[in-house]
């Protein structure tokens, strides 16, 4: 079973549009370690769709939180830019939801708010949930802590 890397972006753009311009664009949302264009085989003609694939899952997830629906230079269309989905995973789920959320352990005397408060320097924190022991109703030592982005979570 191979694991998803979240530091790589899909973007559906204008058929004109180069790696050149892909980089221009995107280059102010973190350091670009790759791009990749897929090219149509018989005509040898841009299929309109690009890979960036960045240096860290943070710039990833600001390069989509920042750049999807935004309109390039010389192009009628936005730009629909999403994490990239390793082939054949099932369906488009939120990638950007399902990154801002972190599952962490959490010190049995720490209360919600202290949790709160660690995380708060990284981020809006949405919400913190510790998980709570069904067997005896009292609180386990893990939870969960949702930000606002996921380029925040992923700091």
């Amino acid at each position: 079973i191979g694991t998803q890397s979240f530091n790589r972006v899909f973007v559906t753009c204008s058929r004109t549009t180069t790696p050149q311009n892909l980089r221009e664009w995107f280059e102010s949302q973190g350091e670009i370690v790759d791009i990749f264009m897929p090219k149509d085989k018989t005509t040898g003609e841009s299929k309109g769709v690009g890979f960036i694939k960045f240096s860290k899952a943070s710039e990833a997830a600001k390069a989509v939180e920042e750049m999807n629906g935004q309109f390039m230079a010389k192009s009628s269309r936005p730009l629909r830019v999403t994490i990239a989905q390793i082939k054949g995973s099932a369906g488009e789920i939120d990638e950007l939801e399902r990154m801002s959320r972190l599952f962490i352990t959490i010190p049995r005397e720490m209360t919600v708010d202290e949790v709160t408060n660690t995380f708060k320097k990284y981020g809006q924190v949405v919400y913190v949930r510790q998980v709570i022991d069904r067997a005896n109703n009292r609180p386990r030592n893990c939870g969960f802590v949702k930000f606002a982005k996921a380029s925040e979570a992923a700091l």
